[in-house]
Order: structure tokens, then sequence, then C-alpha cells
């Protein structure tokens, strides 16, 4: 998308359609979400809730607070059952990020290969899975 506004706002009456990979997260409840870029469950996601109560400081700054409150406050990992269209596993689980993209949230690099990845499909793109002190990218 071109960042000069008229002719971004040109780009979506005359763009064409682009088929994009499409992420569905499902949780125990059975609620049902999809997502297009990216999806943080568990750290990050507390963080993101967290800084959004702060009322007297925003941006990087309630980010910061809400990410000091998260590691004094949420130490367990809890038990997550994962699956892609190629694996299945069950673990005790920090953070679980899956992108579509190299980025997640405000910009946060998760995903470094994926800069330079051409793959068409989710199950071939990147998670980012950070379990209990550890973290590994697959």
């Amino acid at each position: 998308m071109d960042k000069r506004p008229a002719f971004a706002l040109r780009q979506v009456f005359t763009g064409h359609p682009k088929l994009i990979d499409v992420g569905l997260l499902q949780d125990d409840h059975g609620r049902k979400e999809f997502f297009a870029n990216g999806v943080g469950v568990g750290f990050d996601a507390t963080v993101t809730i967290r800084s959004r109560r702060y009322t007297m400081v925003q941006g990087f700054s309630a980010y910061m607070a809400a990410v000091l409150q998260t590691i004094v406050l949420d130490h367990e990992a809890p038990s997550m059952h994962i699956q892609t269209d190629q694996e299945i596993w069950e673990e005790a689980t920090m953070m679980l990020v899956m992108c579509n993209g190299p980025r997640e949230g405000g910009g946060f690099l998760v995903a470094q290969r994926q800069s330079q990845m051409m793959a068409s499909s989710l199950c071939q793109r990147t998670a980012c899975i950070a379990s209990g002190h550890d973290a590994l990218v697959a």
C-alpha cells in the first residue's frame, strides 16, 4: 500500500484482490478467531491487555510498565494444545506467537526469517514459541 493518502485511496478502489494466508485460533471453549498477520497467546497477550489499562502513560512507557508487571505477577506457563497442519503437541507454554509475517503488534520482530521467506501457506510460516525460559524459533 502506498504511503501517500491519494495514491493509497486509488489503490483501494482500483487494486486487484490477492490471496492471503489466514490462521484459525480456537480455545477450549470453542471460541474461534481468524488472523491474517499474527496472533500472540500468553505473555505477550497479557502485556497488551495490561498496557491498555494505563491511562497516565502511553506508548513504550505503558508497554514497558506492563512487561515488568507481567514478569512479576505471571510466572506460570499454562498447558497448551497446539495443532498445525503438520504437527500436534501439548506443552507448558509461556508465550506462543504465530505469524504470517516477520512482525507482530507494535512492530516487534518475532520471526526474523519471515522477511527472507516467500512461502505461500501458513503451515510453512515461522512460529516463535517461548516455553519456560527457553525460546525456540522453528
